[in-house]
């Protein structure tokens, strides 16, 4: 059996059934379902959550299914502790699709002047949104001059009945590959699909390079291939057991306004492209269920954003420092604002190199701290302790002006920014060592005083 968001929720429901909450009282997607999500995140509550009756929708609304770090485990066959160590493992498998006829997500087609969106329980999600947003849709292109496939996520504001505002402020691939068929004066073909197992959205949001198929990379999280069918009005693949699919095109040199929309840092942007996709067909699973992935500071919106970060960082940074142990995005930093970096130094100015690798990687960064391999990195007290008490300011903190930053940053001029680096590494030698108790002692307390 092919691998869907039916059946990860089925066997979460079975192994874990504390981490999914069915509600069956009708709910209103506006603003109803992000008030339910933000309300148990604030008493550290992250449910996946099913919610039966949104309105008056045919279709349920899932939503939170990755919100956790150990849910995201759960779906690569690891532990939560080896999730971004198994992540860069499959990431190195490429693993190709294969095509199949009778897919699930044919089982409903509409066409045409039949198109709606407005059928689908799309949620508006904070006060100041321009109106209601397709977060979880994993927007699938193809690159027109190889063919490969392009996964990623891009906030769609319901417009029309068949038609959505985009945009790709990312300015990573989808934006370049959009730019080069609007040269071209020709629409860019798309698909958007909606309720995914999750290591499709741990594709969607991998740092990979342009030149990568994510459709194969896709196949590599999975551990099995991708299953995709062709279509309802081109030759574009779909993923053949996603819940619903929809296809239309973003129109060339077309610019409508979209949004303001609440962002990852935690404000509404009003940043946009402003780019405009004509829908022509929906397509969804007999019971098909609507995945929705809330905005703004929302744990889902942060897990998705740090966990793929985490990874690539530390493969670019090992490349410079082979003696990196860790890298973590801490929700304080928004997911993509703040790095920590653990590392093994073995050479003076190691830290300032990994720091950089760093810096060089991922534009999003604005602040980087790299501590010694003893300090827990996902322990944020016990970075700012290293902070404390190994940096000194004069020597260890650096400052990189006017360099490439994320656009939805309102601090940034224009998307350029500044980065600060602090280097909070002993040095080599002449340290002295931290205060500790033997092991076996703190064990044999524990045991015999039953802490």
């Amino acid at each position: 059996m092919a691998k869907d968001l039916r059946r990860f929720i089925d066997d979460l429901q079975r192994i874990a059934p504390q981490e999914i909450r069915r509600v069956t009282k009708r709910i209103s997607a506006k603003f109803e379902i992000s008030a339910f999500v933000m309300e148990l995140q604030r008493q550290k509550k992250f449910p996946v959550l099913v919610f039966e009756e949104v309105d008056n929708s045919e279709f349920p609304v899932i939503v939170s299914v990755n919100s956790t770090r150990k849910r995201l485990a759960m779906a690569l066959e690891t532990e939560e502790r080896n999730l971004v160590q198994e992540l860069r493992k499959r990431e190195e498998n490429l693993i190709e699709p294969v095509c199949i006829d009778k897919a699930p997500i044919k089982e409903n087609v509409i066409l045409g002047e039949d198109v709606n969106l407005f059928s689908l329980p799309i949620p508006t999600h904070f006060s100041g949104d321009g109106g209601p947003y397709i977060c979880s849709g994993l927007v699938i292109m193809k690159d027109p001059d190889t063919g490969i496939y392009n996964v990623s996520y891009h906030r769609m504001q319901l417009k029309e009945k068949n038609r959505l505002g985009i945009s790709l402020h990312s300015r990573r691939h989808a934006f370049d590959i959009h730019r080069r068929m609007e040269r071209k004066g020709k629409p860019l073909e798309v698909a958007i699909a909606i309720g995914c197992h999750p290591a499709l959205a741990l594709g969607a949001v991998a740092k990979g390079d342009i030149d990568t198929d994510e459709y194969k990379l896709i196949g590599g999280l999975l551990g099995e291939p991708l299953e995709v069918t062709p279509g309802s009005i081109n030759d574009l693949l779909i993923p053949a057991q996603a819940e619903i699919v929809i296809e239309g095109e973003i129109l060339p040199e077309v610019r409508e306004p979209e949004g303001p929309f609440a962002e990852f840092p935690g404000y509404y942007s009003g940043r946009s492209t402003r780019n405009v996709v004509v829908v022509k067909a929906i397509n969804y699973r007999n019971g098909a269920a609507y995945q929705d992935l809330t905005p703004g500071r929302a744990a889902e919106h942060y897990i998705l954003g740090a966990v793929p970060r985490e990874s690539s960082i530390f493969k670019f940074v090992r490349k410079c420092v082979p003696t990196i142990k860790g890298v973590h995005m801490p929700y304080s930093g928004v997911g993509a604002y703040h790095c920590y970096l653990s590392i093994d130094q073995s050479a003076a100015g190691q830290a300032k190199e990994a720091i950089f690798a760093a810096f060089a990687h991922d534009h999003f960064l604005k602040l980087a701290i790299c501590v010694d391999d003893d300090i827990d990195i996902y322990d944020e007290e016990q970075v700012l302790w290293a902070v404390a008490t190994r940096m000194q300011a004069h020597k260890d903190i650096f400052i990189v002006k006017n360099v490439m930053g994320c656009i939805l940053d309102q601090t940034s001029d224009e998307g350029l920014t500044s980065k600060m680096g602090i280097d909070a590494t002993k040095p080599l030698v002449g340290f002295s060592a931290p205060c500790a108790i033997p092991n076996e002692t703190t064990q044999k307390v524990i045991r015999e005083f039953d802490l």
